[in-house]
């Protein structure tokens, strides 16, 4: 139900939704009744879309005609349109026999956050029978969104549960829509979330995300944020004064003061058990030579 007092109300449910302006998108449909298409015995279907083969050659009920791009009823994207026109030449005229594979067929819709996928969804996965085990990560782990100050969104994965292929990527974002093309490419490679996890990822992208989120499956995405506190603080105490510390408080004696100080507040703050082996890894580069 949609109401106007001043805004526009949308009531769903028991929920409401308020906006100053309100899109109505029905979608499109095909304008094939003035082609006389019966007449030369090419079949259309109910919402007067031209019925291609089920083999995806994108060939018609006469041999001698084939259509490409939103008449077809498939997905309504100019890179579908595109890759219909590519494979259709080479059907046509080169007897290829190619046919349209829309397994890491990339959409994308442009609102903000920009709302990307690739693939399947887990819903889609789940009706054509595939187990699949999914990861859902938010914005909030992710170093781009955390220094653009904006991490609205979230990254999903879904695999398949037993080898670990990765079947869908989901990705809601500011960049989402250029991210998104690493999904294409790990759907198309068969590639697992293992193989994900220890590939190369450009740091303080969007496309990091999709690199967390295969890390999750095995690690903490909480390490992420742990780690940039971490750097925050040692940053904020650069300029500590030397203050003396117990020897008790700190695994070596030889560091020097300002670094044991920084170790002890650090531990303080986070907790020494999940942040110990990062402190200690980013204070060795300070460490003074023994006396």
């Amino acid at each position: 139900m949609v109401r106007r007092d001043g805004d526009i109300t949308v009531v769903a449910g028991d929920r409401e939704f308020r906006a100053a302006q309100l899109l109505v998108a029905t979608g499109r449909a095909p304008r094939t009744a003035d082609l006389g298409l019966e007449a030369v015995g090419v079949e259309t279907g109910g919402r007067g879309e031209v019925v291609v083969g089920d083999d995806l050659s994108l060939s018609t009920t006469n041999p001698r005609v084939w259509a490409v791009g939103d008449v077809t009823g498939h997905p309504q994207f100019v890179h579908v349109a595109a890759r219909h026109g590519a494979l259709v030449v080479d059907n046509a005229f080169g007897r290829a026999a190619r046919r349209v594979d829309y397994d890491a067929l990339p959409r994308i819709t442009f609102t903000i956050p920009t709302l990307a996928s690739a693939g399947l969804t887990e819903a889609q996965a789940v009706q054509r029978g595939v187990r699949c085990e999914s990861r859902v990560l938010g914005l909030e782990h992710v170093p781009r969104a955390i220094i653009s100050r904006d991490t609205r969104g979230l990254v999903k994965l879904v695999p398949e549960h037993d080898s670990g292929w990765v079947v869908g990527v989901h990705l809601l974002a500011d960049g989402a829509g250029d991210a998104i093309l690493a999904g294409v490419y790990a759907i198309e490679g068969a590639m697992t979330v293992a193989q994900l996890a220890s590939s190369w990822y450009p740091y303080l992208t969007i496309g990091q995300a999709i690199w967390l989120a295969a890390q999750s499956f095995t690690r903490d995405p909480g390490d992420a944020v742990v780690l940039r506190d971490v750097t925050s603080e040692l940053r904020r105490q650069s300029c500590a004064r030397d203050v003396p510390v117990a020897a008790s408080e700190s695994p070596s004696a030889r560091r020097p003061p300002t670094v044991r100080v920084r170790l002890v507040s650090i531990r303080r703050q986070l907790g020494q058990k999940r942040v110990w082996c990062v402190t200690a890894s980013a204070c060795s580069v300070s460490r003074s030579p023994s006396r």
